[in-house]
């Protein structure tokens, strides 16, 4: 089972990379004359750098207790399960962004325009991360349960 969250969360950062890089990424024919030219694999490495610790000390053990509570909660449709399982993971992407916000506007006095541009930036960022693991866990444990059926 460690073994899958860890599948999941490298799969879940070379996506979330990807996509932040795609948003980042400015060809060289359009940047001015003399300006720093980032590749797409440059900045797929720097975002694959600061995405991975999050994703892998914090996205793992959420999902962990994520898979506890569901245990514990009676849901008997297979589209409750689904949907209540999308709804506690995009509410753990938002609250571990939102804590990492207030924490670094408390230690760096940021106004209220900052703290709120900031805080939407990042929770809109945790919030993706952590669809796209759940949607990842989701695909290839579905790939998995369909593997398992054909041998």
């Amino acid at each position: 089972m460690l073994f899958q969250r860890f599948l999941y969360a490298c799969v879940t950062t070379v996506m979330f990379s990807a996509i932040v890089a795609g948003f980042v990424y400015e060809p060289a024919s359009r940047l001015p004359e003399g300006a720093t030219h980032m590749s797409f694999g440059l900045l797929l490495g720097i975002y694959m750098f600061y995405s991975a610790p999050v994703i892998f000390l914090v996205g793992i053990p959420v999902s962990w207790l994520l898979d506890k509570l569901m245990l514990r909660l009676p849901i008997r449709s297979t589209m409750k399960w689904y949907a209540t399982y999308l709804g506690l993971y995009a509410g753990a992407g938002l609250s571990v962004m939102l804590i990492y916000v207030v924490g670094r506007a408390i230690n760096v006095g940021m106004s209220f325009v900052e703290f709120s541009n900031e805080a939407l930036i990042s929770s809109l960022a945790g919030l993706t991360a952590a669809l796209l693991y759940y949607g990842v866990m989701v695909a290839l444990q579905g790939t998995k349960e369909r593997w398992m059926m054909t041998t």
